[in-house]
């Protein structure tokens, strides 16, 4: 007898979560435009497919010149290793 109310309560606390779980839910959600083409070829999800980004990409890549100061004020560059420099 105390399997079986041990079933009944595991069975009600199921009910009851599965209840509250869908009464909780949002009914109206965005939808993302995401299909399996665009996982498999490791494009941007849930943004557009035009990208913001700038086309001149060595402007991006440039090393300005408060970079190489620090570089050359940071960091150690010997027997063509890069190592922290210990100041």
């Amino acid at each position: 007898m105390g399997r079986l109310i041990m079933w009944i309560r595991v069975t009600l606390v199921g009910l009851m979560t599965l209840a509250l779980g869908c009464a909780s839910a949002l009914l109206k959600r965005d939808r993302v435009d995401i299909h399996d083409r665009r996982v498999l070829t490791g494009a941007p999800l849930g943004v557009d497919l035009v990208s913001p980004a700038t086309d001149d990409q060595e402007a991006v890549l440039a090393v300005s010149a408060e970079m190489r100061d620090f570089l050359d004020t940071h960091v150690s560059r010997t027997t063509g290793r890069i190592s922290a420099a210990t100041t």
